[in-house]
């Protein structure tokens, strides 16, 4: 005896659908494999890098979040850096609880004379610090000269 059809019974329609899906996961696969193997210079078939070559050029917002996320203390933070008339500003968060001035506290947090900031061309860079829900006065850290 033949059963009867069911209800929302999964036609060809269906197949596809299912058939779409999974190209869509193979390819995906794929490409995360093929961007990892990219990333990496060792593989055979990929170019040698030469070491006395920087392949990477400077970026200024990412040297700049990395630079203050090395040198805030626990509990403060750097907002994203903006590009503003030759330099930087970037505004630090400093936690409720700190007490103290934060204006003058943000000064220590200058880059070095020899930092690689100044090297690779920033010419001054702006720190806003943020305290109580206030706009502190900023402090400004200028490339060294000479």
């Amino acid at each position: 005896m033949k059963r009867p059809a069911r209800k929302g019974a999964r036609g060809p329609l269906w197949r596809v659908a299912a058939g779409v899906v999974c190209a869509a996961a193979f390819l995906g696969g794929t490409a995360q494999a093929q961007t990892q193997s990219q990333m990496m210079p060792d593989l055979p078939g990929q170019e040698r890098l030469n070491p006395n070559i920087d392949p990477y050029p400077f970026d200024p917002f990412f040297a700049l979040v990395h630079y203050f996320r090395q040198v805030l203390p626990t509990g403060w933070w750097a907002g994203p850096p903006v590009s503003e008339g030759g330099g930087y500003w970037v505004r630090i968060y400093v936690p409720a609880g700190w007490k103290g001035n934060p204006t003058s506290a943000v000064m220590r947090y200058c880059p070095d004379a020899g930092s690689s900031l100044w090297r690779n061309g920033i010419r001054r860079i702006e720190m806003r610090p943020f305290f109580h829900q206030v706009n502190w006065s900023s402090a400004v850290c200028r490339r060294p000269t000479g």
